[in-house]
Parts: structure tokens; C-alpha cells; sequence
């Protein structure tokens, strides 16, 4: 392993990784108090890893001035964590679909000054992610255009936040510049929340997929005790999510734009709260 200054990393190197480990514990699994980095990660198989500390960050991204890229090849990684998984200047790679599985933990989209992009899904069906139970997809800055498809597993309750964490000059208001733009799927008894954190500097986020499924949608929503919300927009013409459609539940500030007067479908539910 290669300290950094991130934490701890196998440098430049491609690992390869299948296999659940001993006893389904994990092929991999990381115990210590330091985030732990993939730059170049292929699975020859389903694969499982597993960080076990509360500080302890799976991060797929770059050593240096070397790009992450993670390679599925049609397999599935799935990721036990009690903190997340962070895509930080990573390439999404490959031709045959595959599937970054989040069984615990959040997942995380960060940039920085200088890159436009800190996740790339390089070809059309590289891949795929799901939230197998309830937790929060942080989107950090602006990132733009995220061309993943995205599912929220039935009974799971996630949350997309985005935020700025710097100076919130810095964070572009562009409505344009942070999206979703993967299809995303809300299984039954799922619900998928959006709060644009206006306190940290986000001001806008736009889901531009499709969104279908039995499961609900909540935009913007309320977390905690805290009321001020950007805004959000849908755009797809062709949504066929069924679940209840919820918006201003218990906000002050923000609003939900949607492009297309079937952006929500005609036979779901529309909740609207007065906050």
C-alpha cells in the first residue's frame, strides 16, 4: 500500500478483484481510520468489498496525476461501508453494462477547482449504480451530467443532496451545470429525495433522465430542522414513476420546474405541502 495524503492507496496499479472473500466478508476490507483509494480497479467477477471503521472512505479516483477508471465488465461490485463511496476524477469504463451496488453507506460525486467533471461513464453502458437501503448521494460542487443509470431498491429511502462545501462563490448557479441525466428507477415501497442545500452554497439540480418505477418522489424536501432549499427541475417528457409525487414538503425557499406537463404522469399521486 501507498500512504497519501488522502489516506492509503495501491498507487497507480490495476487490481483485480471477484469473489465475496472468507465467509462473504469481502474480497477486500478495509479496518482503518484512513480513506482508501482504487485508481485503476477491473472486476473478473462479482465482487464485494467491505470498510468497516467509521472513518474509513472507499474512494475510486486518481493517484497523482493519473485518473481513476474502474472496469466492470458486466459484473457487479457491491460495497459495504459505513461511511460511502466516493467518485472523485474516476472514468467508468467498458462496453458490457456492470453494476456499482451500494448495500450500506452513502455514495458521493465530488469535483474540485480546475475539473469539470469528477465522474466519467466513458461508453453508453459502462455500468450502473443502486442504493440497496436508505441513504443520501451527496453531490459535491458542480458536476455535471451524470450519464449513469440509477435505482433505489425496494423499501430504501435515499436522499440526493447537493451541496457546496467551499466558498459558495465558487459553485456555479447554472441550473445546466449539476444533473442527472442516467435514467433512474424507484421501486416499490422506495422513495428518492432531492434537497438542494442552499446553507452550503447548492442552488440547483436538474434530473434530465427518465424517471420510472412503483416508488415515489420527494422535491425539494426537508432534512432535519432545516427549511431552505434550491430548486429543482425534471425534464423528462416520458416519467412513468406511479408512486406519490411530493413537493414543498415543509420548505420556505425553492421551487420544482417541470419541463413537460407530463414531466409528472397524469395517474400519479400529487402531494402538494404547504410549507
Amino acid at each position: 500500500n501507498v500512504a497519501t495524503d488522502k489516506g492509503i492507496s495501491f498507487g497507480p496499479h490495476r487490481i483485480h478483484i471477484s469473489g465475496t472473500g472468507v465467509n462473504g466478508e469481502g474480497a477486500i476490507v478495509h479496518l482503518a481510520n484512513k480513506n482508501f483509494t482504487f485508481c485503476k480497479l477491473k472486476l473478473d467477477g462479482d465482487a464485494k468489498i467491505v470498510s468497516r471503521h467509521s472513518n474509513g472512505v472507499f474512494i475510486l479516483g486518481p493517484y497523482s496525476s493519473t485518473h481513476g477508471r474502474c472496469e466492470l465488465f458486466g459484473h457487479t461490485l457491491t460495497v459495504e461501508t459505513a461511511t460511502s463511496l466516493s467518485m472523485y476524477r474516476n472514468e467508468l469504463v467498458g462496453d458490457q453494462g456492470g453494476l456499482i451496488r451500494i448495500a450500506s453507506g452513502d455514495l458521493v460525486f465530488a469535483s474540485e477547482s480546475g475539473y469539470d467533471n469528477p465522474f466519467l461513464c466513458v461508453e453508453p453502458n459502462a455500468g450502473a449504480f443502486s442504493m440497496a437501503k436508505s441513504g443520501t448521494i451527496f453531490i459535491k460542487r458542480d458536476v455535471p451530467n451524470i450519464e449513469v443509470p440509477l435505482t433505489i431498491e425496494s423499501g430504501a429511502d435515499v436522499m440526493i443532496k447537493h451541496i457546496h462545501e467551499s466558498n459558495a462563490s465558487d459553485c456555479c448557479f447554472n441550473a445546466d451545470s449539476n444533473s442527472w441525466a442516467g435514467a433512474v428507477t424507484i421501486e416499490e415501497n422506495a422513495k428518492l429525495r432531492m434537497r438542494i442545500d442552499r446553507s452550503k452554497g447548492g442552488r440547483h439540480f436538474r434530473i434530465s433522465g427518465r424517471i420510472s418505477g412503483a416508488g415515489s418522489l420527494d422535491v425539494p424536501c426537508r432534512e432535519g430542522s432545516s427549511t431552505v432549499s434550491g430548486d429543482v427541475y425534471i425534464d423528462s417528457p416520458t416519467n412513468s414513476f406511479a408512486g406519490t409525487f411530493f413537493t414543498g414538503t415543509n420548505i420556505n425557499s425553492g421551487s420544482v420546474y417541470l419541463s413537460y406537463s407530463n414531466s409528472v404522469p397524469d395517474y400519479t399521486r400529487v402531494n402538494l405541502v404547504d410549507g
